[in-house]
């Protein structure tokens, strides 16, 4: 008796975390995200994405794997944010230019994500190299001064 219990408020815990999952999708390309992160030249390694939305709100990205972004954009404010906030951390708002393509761990079966491994958050299981660099046209950007670990 005591089995089927927990296999029965297993499958609904199962349930409603798959319900959750599906109903925040990662932002797409072309939408204007935030990223906080540490500055290394003419990328920005995340450690916090946001998605802006219509009205301005921004809403923190949870599902998403710490990723580092490449950055494009007007050639002049590159340079300024480079020259005065290399190694350091700061906060970027761009439009997204290409796909994230998910978490890039595992795989979709039906309405189920499968995955195997750790979370790429936790810092262990080592850097993804199957997965393409996301790039980021800079609209505007926040230093601060903060020096980045590493």
């Amino acid at each position: 008796m005591r089995i089927i219990r927990l296999c029965v408020s297993l499958v609904v815990l199962v349930g409603v975390g798959g319900l959750a999952a599906q109903e925040r999708k990662p932002p797409k390309k072309g939408d204007t995200v935030v990223i906080r992160g540490c500055l290394r030249g003419s990328a920005v390694e995340s450690a916090e994405t946001r998605t802006v939305g219509a009205e301005g709100d921004t809403k923190p990205e949870e599902l998403l794997p710490a990723l580092t972004y490449r950055l494009q954009g007007k050639k002049d404010l590159l340079k300024e944010l480079k020259d005065k906030h290399d190694r350091k951390v700061v906060e970027v708002k761009g439009i997204l230019r290409s796909e994230l393509g998910g978490s890039g761990l595992g795989t979709t079966v039906g309405r189920t994500r499968i995955s195997i491994g750790v979370d790429p958050r936790s810092g262990s299981g080592g850097a993804r190299n199957d997965q393409a660099i996301p790039v980021l046209e800079v609209q505007s950007f926040e230093g601060t001064t903060i020096t980045c670990a590493r």
